[in-house]
């Protein structure tokens, strides 16, 4: 039985164990200085596991994850970690490789041999719970579970002290921009926190906090309890955890004001929201520090209990002597070595961007306009501005903490006549390098909506509001105008976003109403559905407006901006779409970045008619998942309005859909290759040079209609119909499992329903023209009004059959772009006229 008692470091194992007597001298001078420590095989590590080695199980458990090299005959070896500073061990990595292979060849001057394995290590983070012998080798030390020490406290008021005097990067309050209103301490440490009222010219430090609400009920100011809350105070004791706890730590912290949404906004004024909304940004710039609760998805959890996840890391460590010898009959214990199969010994739980607080929409700007942000997450509370990032009880930088993604290589030995003349190690990353946290860097506008439009929110209607603040932040005279979550100058590209997803939604369950409203997806789009579905009967405009369909706002799925909304202007790229007006009407004046009652664009552009059939024969309709970079592909806004299409409707089939044939590489040097990729890997064979984009495009024969109110005719065409039957009631019919019919798998029949022309005709609007143009997927509403449904990509251009992908290539079907029509570079570009219409 392996036994590593952690009170009083005792260990105590079988003779025969492989690992657990590894440290002496003369192996610990080894992996001091980057040499590998051969262990045996993984044979004997099993057989040690079997009776009773935690050690030796765990090792084995980790190396399961990969089946193909844990095999019988595998070696088994130690090494210290590759980036760790010079005579220092943060980490070991103890790596099972296969055996080698040998592979000769017969030269006139000898015989050369390549030996070749493949390698996969599981690494373990070292520390010490102090030990003059070891600790200026092994710097690493266990955190604390607690984190409310005051050993905590102390060593942010320390960072703050060094920010606000020597950081030149980090933005200081300025303490004449109080708040409206913050929560005010009383100096004896009653029980009762008061809402203080700020005068116009009163200055101080204040700490403001950042948490998800969550379902507990929690107190909130209101206009009946402002007076009471501002002279009798509330009862501490009263407040969630998370609000409770946030005024123990800034007591902690020296600081007697703290400013918290819910009880320094009138929570019923929605005129108070709106102005308070509007000094968002300037709330959380000026406040000294924010506090962030990242780890409690809701309000009821608070943030300063000990950390389970750190003290469950420490519960598997192995305590493992450092012995004067490798005999084992005079060997004796000099200290204690700890490994534990975490790198990071739980010092760094999860990222920040993986917290639960980063899965809500209102706490993005928060954390992101804090120029100091303490988070109290799943591990160690840590401290971050824009010049220093610690961890609470980790001595060194978390930017130098153990990379635990070196785990597997191809190693290359050669050898020639009995002697090696080469040496190459391949390392192979499995997974991308931990990325570094970026809290309050500046990113440009299109990866913040990105970013933005994967966190959830419990009212859509809050989409704009919630991103109001990094919006006032970004406005400036070159953006222009905002419109909906886009700046004027980013138009047209900035309509290149689509839909991103990896998930696969499985069984599907779509209703098919007969009589339903033609534009019953329109509502969905343009309005909170789940908290009115129908349009009232009226001329009145819904207050659940969202956004524009155009908007990425508009999204209730993730997005993303494809490379050509940031394409630079070129003979071979450009955009014949002309912006003639962008119409906003904002739901208040106080809040230019806010909730909108309606917006649309007055647009011109290139623009061709498409049925349905036509639709489904040319594009691969892209229901979940990511297109195929070669197809030509349509990814529907909302794939719901998609799947009820195809179940009425029965699709074309689409040859782009069909299996690739792997051959050898046909490609010979000095072709139009393209190659593409962050490192290149990938290469499109071309058949010529590019070509210049064209500028031509015939005027529609049609006539523009003005409409002085593009809101009422919205209105109009939304209006629910008396049904021929009168009763306005739907007959309904269910498709189930439709996931059946999108890949073709026991294709149910479609519902039978009269071919609606009407219903069937789509258009698109060219916004990219270039040899893959892409664009909008459009409906028509009335007239010359029209909303968007989808993102349209034409790549098949890029591909004559040809694609190189690293080892092997690809022949693709034939091309589709040309719908059919005669095969030529105008064939695209002939289908186009240029309209000019208003897109809701």
């Amino acid at each position: 039985m392996c036994v590593g008692d952690f009170a009083d470091e005792t260990h105590r194992c079988v003779t025969a164990c492989p690992v657990c007597y590894i440290f002496t001298p003369e192996n610990f001078s080894q992996l001091l200085s980057g040499e590998k420590i051969e262990l045996g095989l993984v044979d004997l590590f099993v057989e040690i596991a079997q009776i009773g080695c935690r050690f030796c199980e765990q090792l084995c458990a980790l190396w399961k994850t990969n089946d193909e090299i844990f095999q019988s005959g595998n070696k088994v070896s130690v090494r210290s970690q590759e980036d760790a500073p010079p005579g220092i061990l943060l980490a070991l990595l103890f790596e099972l490789r296969e055996p080698l292979t040998l592979r000769g060849t017969n030269q006139v001057t000898g015989s050369t041999i390549v030996r070749k394995y493949k390698s996969w290590a599981v690494p373990f983070g070292i520390y010490t719970k102090g030990s003059e012998l070891l600790d200026r080798f092994i710097v690493m030390k266990p955190p604390d579970p607690s984190v409310i020490r005051d050993e905590v406290f102390d060593g942010f008021m320390a960072n703050l002290e060094a920010c606000l005097s020597d950081h030149k990067e980090c933005p200081k309050p300025k303490p004449d921009q109080f708040p409206t209103r913050v929560l005010r301490f009383d100096e004896d440490g009653s029980n009762r926190v008061f809402v203080h009222e700020s005068e116009p010219d009163e200055q101080g430090e204040y700490i403001a906090l950042s948490y998800c609400w969550g379902t507990t009920p929690q107190t909130k100011l209101l206009k009946t309890n402002l007076g009471e809350f501002s002279t009798e105070g509330i009862k501490v004791n009263t407040l969630p955890k998370t609000l409770e706890d946030s005024i123990i730590a800034t007591r902690k912290l020296g600081i007697n004001y703290l400013w918290i949404d819910s009880l320094c906004i009138i929570q019923d004024s929605i005129e108070d929201k709106d102005k308070e909304i509007v000094n968002m940004a300037n709330i959380y710039k000026n406040a000294t520090l924010t506090i962030s609760a990242a780890a409690a998805t809701d309000c009821g959890q608070g943030f300063l209990e000990d950390r389970s996840e750190v003290q469950a890391r420490l519960d598997i460590s192995m305590c493992l002597p450092f012995l004067t010898t490798a005999d084992e009959e005079t060997r004796e214990a000099m200290a204690w070595v700890y490994l534990c199969a975490d790198p990071y010994l739980g010092h760094k739980v999860k990222l920040f961007s993986d917290e639960v607080i980063n899965s809500r929409a209102w706490t993005y700007q928060e954390s992101t306009l804090a120029p100091r942000l303490v988070i109290f997450g799943s591990g160690p509370p840590q401290w971050h501005c824009k010049e220093n990032w610690r961890i609470s009880g980790l001595r060194i930088h978390p930017g130098n903490l153990p990379n635990p993604e070196f785990t597997s290589g191809v190693m290359k030995f050669t050898e020639q006549d009995g002697r090696t003349v080469a040496d190459q190690t391949l390392k192979m990353i499995e997974r991308p390098a931990p990325p570094q946290d970026d809290i309050g860097l500046w990113l440009t506008w299109f990866p913040v909506l990105r970013n933005y439009s994967q966190r959830a929110l419990s009212f859509q209607t809050d989409k704009l509001a919630a991103l109001s603040a990094l919006a006032a932040e970004h406005q400036s005279p070159d953006n222009g105008i905002y419109a909906a979550g886009l700046w004027k100058a980013s138009l047209p590209r900035g309509l290149l976003w689509r839909r991103s997803s990896t998930k696969e939604d499985g069984e599907v369950k779509v209703t098919v109403k007969h009589k339903e409203h033609p534009l019953n997806w329109l509502r969905t789009r343009l309005f909170d559905i789940s908290t009115s579905a129908e349009l009232p009967d009226s001329s009145t405009w819904p207050a659940d407006y969202v956004a524009p369909t155009w908007s990425p706002m508009a999204s209730r799925d993730p997005i993303c901006f494809e490379s050509a909304a940031t394409q630079e202007e070129d003979e071979f790229h450009t955009s014949l779409v002309e912006v003639n007006d962008v119409h906003v009407e904002l739901a208040t004046n106080l809040n230019p970045f806010g909730r909108l009652n309606f917006s649309y664009l007055d647009i011109t552009g290139p623009m061709c008619s498409i049925t349905w059939q036509e639709l489904t024969a040319d594009f691969v309709i892209v229901h979940n998942g990511e297109p195929f970079r070669y197809w030509d592909f349509i990814v529907p806004d909302d794939p719901t309005f998609f799947w009820k299409m195809w179940a009425k409707y029965e699709p074309s089939s689409n040859p782009q859909e069909l299996a690739d044939t792997s051959v050898q590489d046909p490609i010979d040097d000095g072709d139009y290759s393209v190659f593409i990729g962050d490192d290149g890997s990938v290469r499109v064979h071309m058949p010529g040079p590019p070509v210049p984009a064209s500028l031509d495009c015939a005027d529609a024969e049609t006539s523009f209609t003005l409409i002085p109110d593009v809101k009422q005719a919205v209105i109009d065409a939304l209006r629910p119909e008396i049904l021929e039957d009168g009763s306005g009631g739907e007959a309904d019919r269910t498709v189930e499992n439709l996931a059946r019919i999108l890949h073709r798998v026991g294709m149910d029949p479609p519902v039978e329903v009269e071919n609606d022309d009407r219903e069937c005709e789509f258009w698109l609007l060219e916004v990219e023209r270039s040899m893959s143009p892409a664009g909008l997927v459009l409906k028509r509403i009335e007239g010359d009004v029209f909303a968007r449904v989808g993102y349209f990509g034409m790549n098949r251009s890029l591909d004559p059959e040809i694609v190189c992908l690293p080892g092997r290539v690809q022949v693709r079907g034939r091309k589709t772009w040309n719908f059919g029509r005669p095969e030529s570079e105008d064939a695209w570009n002939g289908s186009l006229t240029r309209r000019r219409i208003y897109l809701v």
